[in-house]
């Protein structure tokens, strides 16, 4: 008997090898670690303004992403599967209140209850069926750019392009890893795989995502000020 053995195990596919112990997949648990560094990097990173934008929200909600995230690839769980997804919501619902709120939709007073009802009604379906998961993050993606549309900057822009420039790579070997492409084996099967990297460059798109984001945000606030002083 295994560690994990009286969990489910997921159906998705992936190149690493199952080891029967505490870390099924250890190269892809152990590079959930990049987003704990992200974390990091964007609390001591985080000054007045990101504050008041509720961007010091990002680097706790990463921290979790990392921790579930691992947690999902030691045990490779149907259950910490859907858990996977679910948090990673989280992020993309944070940025479509942020820019609801920028743009005058959304009362500050009312933003932590409006990110709550959001959360907690897109948590519950990755749980019910698999094919929620990656529809549901699909469609939060296509709500925060369209929530963007509506504050009135373009500020950052060179910014958001090297953080897609980071991130459709990562994706492109997240297919092919889910797929069997690409793969690595023999002494390699357990130090670098597709889904590894990436691990490690979604958590740096991240961090270039959110930058953008702070000066997204504070390039419309001053917008809004210069309107309303005219």
């Amino acid at each position: 008997m295994c560690p994990w053995d009286s969990l489910r195990r997921t159906s998705l596919p992936f190149c690493e090898p199952d080891v029967c112990g505490w870390l099924v997949h250890p190269a892809e648990t152990i590079s959930c670690a990049a987003y704990l560094v992200v974390a990091l990097l964007l609390w001591w990173c985080s000054d007045a303004e990101a504050r008041s934008f509720r961007l010091h929200w990002v680097p706790p909600i990463t921290s979790v992403i990392g921790v579930v995230s691992a947690l999902f690839h030691a045990s490779m769980s149907e259950l910490l599967a859907a858990a996977d997804l679910a948090v990673i919501f989280l992020f993309p619902i944070l940025l479509l209140c942020l820019h609801l709120e920028c743009a005058g939709r959304l009362p500050a007073d009312r933003f932590v209850t409006v990110f709550v009802l959001v959360t907690l009604g897109t948590a519950i379906p990755p749980f019910l069926h698999p094919a929620f998961r990656f529809t549901g993050l699909t469609v939060l993606g296509l709500a925060v750019l369209w929530s963007a549309r509506l504050v009135p900057s373009r500020a950052g822009d060179r910014r958001l392009g090297v953080a897609l420039a980071v991130l459709l790579p990562g994706v492109a070997l997240l297919v092919l890893d889910h797929r069997g492409i690409a793969c690595t084996s023999g002494s390699r099967a357990h130090v670098i795989q597709p889904h590894v990297l990436w691990h490690v460059l979604s958590a740096v798109s991240l961090l270039l995502f959110v930058r953008f984001e702070q000066e997204f945000l504070s390039s419309a606030r001053r917008s809004n000020a210069a309107l309303l002083n005219v």
